[in-house]
């Protein structure tokens, strides 16, 4: 288990969580190596123009995983939110009335 620190509260995560950050900067280094390759196959001359295809490829995968690099993003950020907000929900005191047997009795409970 690992902590997050999300806007005053702290949570233990989980590693389902870590792998998704694993998973969106693998996204992102995936896709910025791809780029690379796209810049890098890009023919300077004429006679090489078979390799603007592999160019186009590499740069098509690569915008391809920015776009689900984001998308998990987002999604993990939600999940973040969501959870601190459930957090800092179940931090706050919450005073309850103890419940007698007469009230039991009411509600059929008993």
């Amino acid at each position: 288990m690992f902590k997050i620190k999300s806007k005053n509260t702290e949570t233990s995560g989980t590693f389902s969580e870590f792998g998704t950050v694993l998973k969106v900067n693998g996204r992102f280094l995936l896709a910025a190596t791809l780029a690379h390759f796209a810049w890098r196959a890009w023919p300077s001359e004429a006679e090489h123009w078979g390799f603007v295809f592999v160019s186009f490829c590499f740069g098509a995968v690569a915008i391809g995983q920015v776009v689900h690099g984001l998308r998990d993003l987002i999604a993990l950020l939600k999940r973040e939110s969501v959870i601190g907000k459930q957090v800092k929900d179940a931090m706050t005191a919450k005073h309850a009335r103890e419940v007698t047997r007469d009230v039991l009795e009411d509600a059929g409970m008993k």
